[in-house]
């Protein structure tokens, strides 16, 4: 038999075990919980999320300057839009819907959404084969608020963080997006309205629509202006 002593380190060692483990599971828990509070805060436009950042005013300051330079009309900053372009950057940090593949086994792209919210799910590729479900994305996010199609630039660095200039000028490189912000090719004559930004560590996505967006503009936030 065992001794007192002996039980009693046994039943010791099966606590700390016990507390271990529960330790462990609430750790791995913690990115979950981030992650649910910060869509919170963007849906519900709490927080760091109640108006425009100074990233993302002044991405969508120098867009619009790019476009001016052009001769083109600026577009109207959408609240609804911003919504969109939150939530899927955050998306695309936190839950990396782009690291995948289609049942096809062609890769996912930065334009794809990941399982793990309350959207539909879409591996985005490059044959455009599920555009539709990208195309939706604004009805779906702000539960129709914004009623048309919404179109996305993305860009992604190894960086810490994102430049607006740096990420202007990378999408004035790439003749397709280029092409979404100054209304070229298959975009002419478009006549876009709405314009939202999202910027989150080393990610950032416009959408853009055709549609005036019924909730007008975000803030700016006070500390940019």
């Amino acid at each position: 038999m065992l001794s007192q002593k002996a039980h009693k380190n046994n039943l010791l060692n099966k606590i700390l075990n016990q507390a271990l483990v529960v330790f462990i599971f609430l750790i791995s828990l913690q990115p979950a919980f981030a992650n649910d509070n910060i869509m919170k805060q963007v849906t519900e436009e709490t927080g760091e999320f109640s108006c425009l950042t100074e990233k993302e005013a002044k991405l969508f300051q120098i867009i619009n300057e790019y476009r001016e330079s052009y001769g083109l009309p600026p577009i109207a900053n959408s609240r609804s839009l911003n919504k969109v372009a939150r939530v899927h950057v955050i998306d695309l940090v936190e839950n990396k819907p782009a690291d995948g593949e289609d049942s096809r086994g062609l890769s996912c792209s930065l334009h794809s959404w990941s399982n793990k919210g309350s959207w539909r799910s879409v591996c985005y590729t490059k044959d455009h084969a599920y555009a539709d479900a990208m195309w939706d994305k604004p009805r779906e996010i702000t539960n129709y608020t914004y009623s048309g199609d919404g179109y996305e630039n993305a860009y992604a660095t190894t960086d810490e963080s994102v430049t607006p200039e740096k990420v202007l000028e990378a999408w004035k490189r790439s003749p397709s997006h280029n092409a979404i912000l100054l209304e070229k090719e298959m975009w002419k004559g478009s006549n876009l309205l709405a314009l939202g930004i999202g910027i989150y560590k080393n990610h950032a996505v416009i959408w853009v629509g055709s549609l005036i967006d019924p909730l007008g503009a975000l803030p700016v936030c006070k500390s940019t202006i």
